[in-house]
């Protein structure tokens, strides 16, 4: 008698299955993985390789794209590879663009950039917005064709942006105009990373302070006066004035040559302190004076500081509140309430003075002692 097998409930073997085929697959791809290396085609991968195609009678196919649908790839990676169906050619992606491995790059390259010999146009100053301020960078060995531009943050003054437009590159020699935009940070050099064309360069800007005011503390000690128009020392188009110093050079101190009229020291205006002081120290060879403490005084590092005639003295005086304030605030002390010297000769007996407490002007004994407050111009 024959007996009929039940094959309803016979179990497909466990490798026939997807999952077993599956579970097979990965134990093999494990197998050549161990060392972080894929062969496909191989068992013996090369060790300097991640992954090492073999085939005989197979090719390796990347993606193939037009130059638009290439062009449309949002910021591609370093190192990407298509095949461009418009060029007929592979092309891959490196820090400037895509480059054709038939025709070299699709993207405009130049041979040098000369950032030491740019052209600085318009000013930079601190905390002030830069209005139009543009830098000319002259290359050479372009190759015509476009580039993408560049936008560049400054280094060491920031705040400031380089911008170059995106263009095209002359064949051969040409220019690059960055225009430079922001608010800077601070007073000093603001450095650029230029990088265009496969050229790289350090483009240097200055960035001057802005114009010194009154109650500034620059130049040495306190801004106490701008020149105009009408004064020595104006420059057109620059900002030049007086500053004080920051301490009385003495409490105590004559005018010295009591008695002998020293010729060229009678100078009473803005701008006469100076040439007073020099007439005062060539003809009065009295130690200890007034005008020595101040031609003496180097506050600031700077050393050519004299003794105020009464017009500047008596706009020290004017400003007396403002200059204390910036001087206590920098290391330094407010007037006294005393008399102080001017570098004014009234006479061969008296020199001009003020006193600091009630701005009354007197001619008073040049063999008196008063204070002295130094002055220099910048």
């Amino acid at each position: 008698m024959k007996t009929k097998m039940n094959t309803t409930n016979v179990k497909t073997p466990f490798l026939q299955r997807g999952w077993g085929r599956l579970l097979l697959m990965l134990a093999f791809i494990g197998l050549n993985t161990a060392n972080a290396q894929v062969g496909i085609g191989t068992t013996n991968p090369d060790a300097s390789a991640i992954l090492e195609l073999e085939a005989t009678d197979k090719v390796f196919l990347p993606p193939r794209l037009t130059t638009a649908q290439r062009d449309a790839i949002a910021s591609p990676v370093v190192g990407s590879m298509i095949y461009n169906t418009d060029e007929n050619c592979m092309q891959w992606y490196d820090n400037n663009g895509w480059y054709d491995g038939c025709s070299g790059p699709t993207y405009g390259t130049i041979a040098s950039l000369d950032c030491a010999g740019a052209i600085n146009n318009g000013t930079l100053t601190d905390g002030e917005a830069a209005a139009g301020v543009t830098t000319v960078i002259d290359y050479t060995g372009g190759n015509g064709l476009n580039h993408s531009g560049q936008t560049v943050n400054s280094t060491g003054v920031t705040g400031l942006t380089a911008t170059l437009a995106p263009g095209t590159l002359a064949t051969g020699a040409g220019s690059l105009t960055y225009t430079i935009s922001g608010t800077p940070a601070s007073d000093g050099t603001a450095s650029f990373a230029i990088n265009i064309g496969g050229q790289t360069c350090s483009l240097e800007r200055t960035v001057i302070p802005p114009p010194p005011q009154v109650g500034d503390f620059r130049e040495g000690g306190v801004v106490f006066y701008i020149f105009d128009s009408n004064d020595p020392g104006y420059v057109a188009g620059e900002t030049h004035g007086l500053v004080a110093a920051i301490e009385d050079q003495s409490s105590s101190a004559e005018w010295g040559c009591y008695g002998t009229s020293i010729s060229g020291a009678d100078g009473n205006g803005i701008g006469s302190g100076a040439a007073n002081t020099s007439a005062i120290l060539a003809d009065c060879s009295q130690p200890g004076i007034a005008a020595e403490l101040c031609d003496n005084y180097t506050g600031g590092g700077y050393s050519d500081w004299f003794l105020p005639s009464i017009d500047e003295l008596s706009l020290m005086y004017q400003n007396k509140t403002t200059i204390d304030a910036t001087a206590v605030a920098n290391g330094g002390s407010g007037f006294a309430s005393a008399f102080y010297f001017s570098s004014t000769e009234s006479d061969a007996n008296n020199a001009s003075t003020q006193k600091f407490d009630n701005g009354n002007l007197f001619n008073y004994l040049k063999l008196n002692s008063y204070s002295v407050r130094a002055v220099r111009a910048f």
